[in-house]
């Protein structure tokens, strides 16, 4: 838990700089996942299904939100650098629109450019139920007990080599 507590302090310390406040969590509960409900294109699973075991990445955007436009094509670019690594699956990315899935993917295709970013969705109204959200984007590192380890509200600069090799570290990834 020491190891967390110092990530989660990282955490905050490198986003302090950004625009959006980064918070460190004192979150004694796990997150109910199972109450979330992800689309994945082809089916409806709760997240818990969803969702790999073990630290992880959760990052909450939607179509209609414009620093979640800019920030996709940067986080496309980390999601490649952990799939070549065998680890694409610690990063789990959630829409949150409306819209029906294949619009979704249209315009992470079309007006985004993207290729290979997979996205999950999940209704926006279920979202507050299970995790302290004020705006999107929004992104919560997970330890494996599903407790929330760090907050980032707003973007994350996906390129900085120091939020990468805390991102490894809590994927527990070598770099």
């Amino acid at each position: 838990m020491k190891t967390l507590a110092s990530l989660a302090l990282a955490f905050s310390l490198l986003f302090s700089n950004s625009p959006a406040l980064s918070q460190v969590l004192e979150d004694d509960e796990a997150r109910p996942l199972n109450v979330l409900e992800i689309y994945d294109g082809t089916h409806f699973l709760s997240m818990d299904k969803a969702v790999p075991k073990g630290n992880i990445l959760v990052h909450f955007w939607a179509t209609w939100c414009g620093p979640c436009k800019e920030e996709l094509p940067h986080i496309e670019t980390f999601y490649k650098e952990l799939k070549k690594k065998g680890a694409a699956d610690k990063l789990v990315i959630v829409s949150i629109d409306t819209i029906p899935f294949e619009d979704v993917l249209s315009f992470m295709r079309k007006v985004v450019s993207l290729k290979d970013l997979p996205t999950l969705q999940t209704s926006p109204i279920d979202i507050p139920k299970i995790f302290p959200v004020r705006g999107y984007p929004v992104s919560f590192l997970l330890d494996g007990e599903r407790h929330i380890v760090a907050k980032q509200d707003g973007p994350i600069n996906w390129q900085d080599e120091k939020v990468k090799d805390l991102l490894f570290t809590h994927f527990k990834v070598a770099k």
